[in-house]
C-alpha cells in the first residue's frame, strides 16, 4: 500500500496517508487502512477549497484493528462548524459515531456538550467522558464544566449511560479501561462497569 506510513503493527494493521487527489478540492490527505493485509480501506479526507480548510481529520487512538478518528469542519458562510468521533473496525470496515457537536450562528447540536476523555480498546469498545457547560440566555457557552456523563460504547455503537454528577463529583480525569472493564471515580469511590 503506497503511501505516508503513519501506524504499522506486526501484520494486523498498517495505516498509510496520501495526498487527496479529488478534483474538486485544492489540496488535503486521505487515510488508508489495512488490516491482516486484506481489503485497503478509506478511513477518512481531508479538504482543503480556495485555501480555506474545511474537513480535517486528526487519528486519535489505535487498538488492534479499530481506530478512533476525530473529524472538523466548517462552513465560512453559514458559521457552522462540526466536530465528530468516529470508531472504525479497519478489518471489517464497520464503524460507529460516538459523538457529535453542530456549533456556530444559531441553535447547534451538542454545543454544550465536549467530550473531555475517551479510551479505546482492542474489541472497539469506547469509554468517554462528557463535560456539559452551561448556556447563558444569548447562547453563549460557558468555560467551566458542570456536569460529567460516563458513557460506554460497545463494538458496535450501543450507547449507555454509566454515570453522572457534577464535574467535581465525577472528574473526567478519573475515567479509566483494563480490558472491557471501564472504571471511574464519583465522589471519591472507584466505580466500574462490569
Amino acid at each position: 500500500m503506497a503511501g505516508r506510513t503513519v501506524t504499522r503493527s506486526n501484520r494486523s494493521l498498517r495505516l498509510v496517508i496520501r495526498p487527496n487527489r479529488d478534483e474538486s478540492v485544492d489540496s488535503g490527505q486521505v487515510l488508508f487502512g489495512c488490516a491482516y493485509r486484506g481489503r485497503i480501506r478509506r478511513l477518512a479526507t481531508s479538504a482543503e477549497y480556495a485555501g480555506n480548510p474545511s474537513e480535517r481529520f486528526f487519528l486519535r487512538r489505535v487498538a488492534g484493528t479499530h481506530v478512533a478518528i476525530t473529524t472538523t469542519g466548517g462552513n465560512k458562510y453559514t458559521g457552522k462548524s462540526t466536530t465528530a468521533l468516529r470508531v472504525r473496525d479497519v478489518a471489517s470496515g464497520r464503524s460507529y459515531r460516538a459523538y457529535l457537536q453542530v456549533a456556530g450562528f444559531g441553535p447547534g447540536l451538542n454545543k454544550d456538550v465536549k467530550l473531555a476523555k475517551y479510551l479505546l480498546n482492542r474489541r472497539g469498545q469506547l469509554a468517554a467522558a462528557f463535560h456539559r457547560y452551561p448556556v447563558s440566555g444569548d447562547g453563549t457557552v460557558g468555560s467551566t464544566p458542570i456536569e460529567t456523563t460516563i458513557v460506554r460504547f460497545s463494538s458496535r455503537g450501543a450507547r449507555r449511560v454509566l454515570d453522572s454528577g457534577s464535574a467535581t463529583e465525577v472528574p473526567a480525569s478519573s475515567l479509566g479501561l483494563v480490558g472491557s472493564q471501564v472504571f471511574w471515580s464519583h465522589s471519591g469511590v472507584t466505580r466500574s462497569d462490569p
